[in-house]
C-alpha cells in the first residue's frame, strides 16, 4: 500500500496549513450536534413528504400508461409477469412523484402496514422508460445480479426488479425519508469539517465493500448519495454498475457520457475506443470529487479535460508546484489533504484503492455517527 500519510500524491509538499494555522472561520452547526466526549449526530430535515393528492399520481399514472412510450409486450420481457393488481398489492399507491427524468422516474408508494394499524411502509419505485429493449434487459441483469448480492448498511436494499405487464422495467427500494448528499449541499453550502468527514467514511466503506466483490458502481455522484435524518449513508442507482471480471473494461462510447461529466475520470474521457482501464479507479476519482462538494459547497471543475476546463488545467499545474492546490490545501490537515490528492491523481495506475483510503491516518480516525455503524434509519 502506497504511505500516503508520509507522502503526498503531488511533486514537492511545500508549505501547507498545519492544523492550527487554518484561517477558516468556526462553521455554523446547523445539521449537526457535537458532545463533548468528541462523538456528534446529525440532525437532517426530513424530506418534504407534503402528500399531493392521490387522484393526481394515479391519474398521472394512467395516462402514462395510456400514452406512454410501451416496452416490450409482457410475454417477451419477462417469464415472471407482474400485473398492476399484483403491484400495488405489494407496494401500495403512488403518494407522490420523487423525479421524472427522459429515461427514469422516481415514485414514492406507500402501503398500510396492516388493516388493523394507520402505520404505513413506505417504497422508492423507479420505473425504466424509453429505453431500447437491450439496454432495458442491461439494467435488469445488472441491478437484479448486483442487488441480490450485496449486503451492506451503507448501500439501498433493493426489494425487486422485474417487468409489468406493459414491459416496463420496475426496481423497488427501501424509501429513506432523509434527502440526498446533492441537496444538502444545495440547501446548506458548505459542510461541517466533521459532518464531511463522517459522511465521506460512510461512503468509502461502501465503495471498499463493493469494490472488494469485484463490483464498479461507475455512477457515483451527490445526487446518488442518500441521507437519512439521522446521518445514515446510503449508496443508490446501480444502473450503470458492472461486474468486474479481469479488473480492465474497454472504454465504451456509450459508457464515457452516460455519466454526469463533472465526476467522471480523465482516463474515461479519452477519445480512443481501444484504451483498458480499472473502472474502480474511476469511483476513486468521482469520491473525491464528491468530498471536495462536500467541503467546498461545489464541485472544482466542471471536466476533467485541461483543453476544455481552465479550473482543470490549473489544478494539474498546482498539484506540481510547492503551494499546492488551494482547495485541497485549504482543507488545512495533512493527511486529509494527502488522501485526496491521492485519490485525484490524473494517472489511474497511481490512485488509491478504497482500502487505501480507509486505513490511512485521516479518514481511519474519523469518528462516525451512531447512525452510520449501525445503519439506523
Amino acid at each position: 500500500m502506497a504511505n500516503i500519510d508520509q507522502t503526498p500524491r503531488r511533486v514537492s509538499q511545500g508549505s501547507r496549513l498545519g492544523d492550527s494555522d487554518c484561517q477558516t472561520p468556526r462553521p455554523h452547526y446547523r445539521n449537526i450536534k457535537i458532545f463533548e466526549d468528541g462523538t456528534h449526530c446529525h440532525v437532517l430535515k426530513a424530506r418534504n413528504s407534503g402528500h399531493p393528492s392521490n387522484w393526481l399520481c394515479n391519474t398521472f399514472a394512467r395516462l402514462m400508461q395510456r400514452y406512454g412510450p410501451k416496452g416490450p409486450p409482457a410475454s417477451e420481457a419477462t417469464n415472471e409477469p407482474s400485473t398492476i393488481e399484483s403491484f400495488s398489492k405489494k407496494y401500495g399507491k403512488c403518494d407522490k412523484i420523487l423525479h421524472y427524468g427522459s429515461s427514469t422516474s422516481v415514485k414514492l408508494y406507500s402501503k398500510k402496514a396492516s388493516i388493523f394499524s394507520s402505520d404505513k411502509k413506505l417504497y422508492a419505485v423507479k420505473a425504466y422508460h424509453r429505453l431500447p429493449r437491450e439496454r432495458m434487459d442491461h439494467y435488469r441483469h445488472s441491478v437484479r445480479s448486483i442487488s441480490s448480492y450485496v449486503d451492506h448498511p451503507n448501500i439501498v436494499r433493493t426489494i425487486e426488479v422485474c417487468y409489468n405487464e406493459r414491459g416496463d422495467l420496475y426496481a423497488a427500494m427501501e424509501y429513506y425519508d432523509g434527502s440526498s448528499l446533492h441537496a444538502l449541499i444545495a440547501a446548506s453550502g458548505k459542510l461541517a469539517t466533521v459532518e464531511a468527514d463522517c459522511f465521506f467514511k460512510q461512503l468509502m466503506r461502501a465503495v471498499s465493500y463493493l469494490h472488494d466483490n469485484g463490483i464498479a458502481h461507475r455512477y457515483l455522484k451527490t445526487e446518488n448519495i442518500l441521507l437519512t435524518i439521522h446521518g445514515a449513508v446510503r449508496v443508490a442507482h446501480f444502473d450503470g454498475a458492472e461486474w468486474l471480471q479481469t479488473g480492465l473494461q474497454p472504454i465504451s462510447h456509450a459508457w464515457r457520457w452516460s455519466g454526469k461529466i463533472p465526476y467522471i475520470a480523465p482516463e474515461e474521457l479519452k477519445e480512443a475506443n481501444s484504451d483498458y482501464y480499472d473502472p474502480r479507479a474511476g469511483d476513486i476519482w468521482a469520491a473525491g470529487l464528491i468530498y471536495m462538494a462536500m467541503r467546498c459547497g461545489r464541485l472544482p471543475w466542471s471536466i476533467a479535460r485541461e483543453e476544455e476546463d481552465r479550473n482543470f488545467e490549473e489544478y494539474l499545474r498546482a498539484r506540481q508546484q510547492e503551494d499546492g492546490y488551494f482547495p485541497i490545501e485549504a482543507l488545512c490537515k495533512e493527511h486529509r489533504c494527502n488522501v485526496i490528492y491521492a485519490m485525484l491523481d490524473p494517472k489511474p495506475h497511481r490512485r488509491l484503492t478504497a482500502s487505501d483510503a480507509l486505513q490511512s491516518k485521516w479518514i481511519h480516525e474519523v469518528v462516525v455517527c451512531s447512525a452510520g455503524e449501525t445503519g439506523h434509519l
